[in-house]
């Protein structure tokens, strides 16, 4: 009886510890996944505010630096996808001088709400194009 009880006991307290253990090992591989994801959007979102501006505003020698970082960042937490359409954006620019940052702003902004647990929003992001000069009282209405 004695015999019976101690390895009822021992049963228990190995299942108790071989539970917590796998329970640990679960939590560690969530958090590690949830620290990834936290990263990954932080570096996406700030790449793409600096491309929306770029987009906005044009290309320059004020914002290559940020735009070269922005694409960097892009290239070490996105996916393939991402990857493709920044060579085609730098390849354009190099052969044409200019290139439509359009797709792979839109695609950030997919893959961003998308780790954020959002919805896709439709279409283009829109954006308001506002001139510095005087527009002889007309208004500027919204891009998409």
């Amino acid at each position: 009886m004695l015999a019976t009880e101690v390895t009822t006991i021992s049963i228990t307290i190995l299942l108790a510890v071989l539970g917590w253990i796998v329970a640990h090992v679960l939590s560690q591989k969530r958090n590690l996944k949830e620290k990834r994801r936290e990263v990954r959007v932080t570096h996406l979102r700030e790449a793409y505010l600096v491309l929306c501006d770029a987009a906005d505003q044009g290309l320059s020698e004020k914002n290559i630096s940020d735009v070269q970082h922005a694409l960097n960042d892009i290239q070490l937490v996105a996916d393939r996808k991402h990857y493709e359409l920044i060579g085609r954006c730098v390849t354009d620019i190099t052969e044409r001088g200019s290139a439509s940052l359009d797709e792979l702003l839109t695609n950030l902004r997919d893959d961003i709400r998308a780790d954020l647990d959002l919805p896709p929003m439709p279409g283009e992001r829109w954006w308001l194009g506002i001139s510095k000069s005087d527009n002889d009282g007309e208004r500027d209405e919204p891009h998409r």
